[in-house]
């Protein structure tokens, strides 16, 4: 009736653990999971996203480079597209999720073409 993931997130709740692992980690090891991660540039400005998808780790690049170059959307648009309400909050889980989703879909990653893609593959670099 419910699966092995249900069971495992019923057991120890969404939220706890040992703690050896950030939430964003723990959350990338169930192949389900789709998130962006984000990161401060190396210079203190600009954000770096990386995408968490399908149990794999691709790196996306600065975050308007990547809307922009691959995605060929203002990054506005990309909020508007997931169903994010403006202003968006990437410290939401929710709204990283939905933006996962939405690349996911655009870029037409899926479980079997995740298999297959380098983790630069998807980069705006």
């Amino acid at each position: 009736m419910f699966s092995a993931h249900s069971r495992l997130v019923m057991q120890r709740g969404e939220g706890s653990g040992n703690g050896s692992h950030p939430p964003y980690l723990r959350n990338n090891l169930i192949p389900y999971t789709m998130t962006i991660q984000v990161t401060k540039g190396s210079y203190g400005f600009g954000h770096e996203w990386t995408l968490n998808a399908y149990g794999r780790n691709f790196y996306l690049g600065q975050d308007v480079k990547f809307c922009s170059r691959v995605l060929g959307m203002e990054p506005s648009t990309i909020i508007q597209q997931a169903g994010i309400q403006h202003p968006c909050d990437m410290g939401k889980e929710s709204n990283r999720k939905a933006i996962a989703r939405f690349i996911c879909g655009q870029l037409g990653v899926t479980r079997g073409t995740a298999k297959t893609l380098q983790p630069w593959d998807l980069c705006a670099q």
